[in-house]
């Protein structure tokens, strides 16, 4: 009984942690880390299935910054595969219509990796378990609205 409450205090922690540490999607090293493609696809597809919920395919167009990573790939390729309109840096006069600027990070800790979403209204967090197809969420999502 105690463990899933451990837990869960845990990943909360680690969220708010992430979540004040990381504002922006910059060049932060923790998103480079070795982390196998397989796993990082996993977790883009989990989280951007969780985001079509906040942020409706078709008239949100996402800009994930000029990053070039295997975090930043796989989550271009999965909002696009979810209707969204992705682009990579382009400065605000360039860009058509409302633009969605999204950060996202990626920290292992103890076997477990915490994923985190951010935009600046909210940030959608979770916490996955690496497993032999990918990985597998480990907790469930933590939504943080800005008021």
């Amino acid at each position: 009984m105690a463990a899933p409450l451990l837990r869960r205090l845990l990943v909360s922690g680690f969220t708010l942690l992430a979540l004040s540490a990381c504002q922006t999607a910059g060049s932060d090293d923790r998103s480079k880390l070795s982390i196998p493609q397989s796993v990082v696809q996993s977790i883009a597809i989990d989280m951007t299935s969780r985001f079509g919920e906040h942020f409706q395919p078709g008239t949100t167009q996402v800009d994930l910054g000029l990053e070039n990573s295997p975090l930043a790939d796989a989550l271009a390729e999965a909002l696009t595969r979810g209707g969204y309109a992705v682009v990579r840096g382009k400065p605000a006069d360039q860009r058509q219509g409302k633009t969605l600027e999204l950060a996202y990070h990626i920290h292992p800790h103890e076997g477990q990796i915490l994923a985190t979403l951010s935009t600046r209204e909210s940030s959608l967090s979770r916490a996955y378990e690496i497993s032999g197809e990918g990985a597998k969420p480990a907790s469930s999502f933590s939504i943080l609205r800005r008021g």
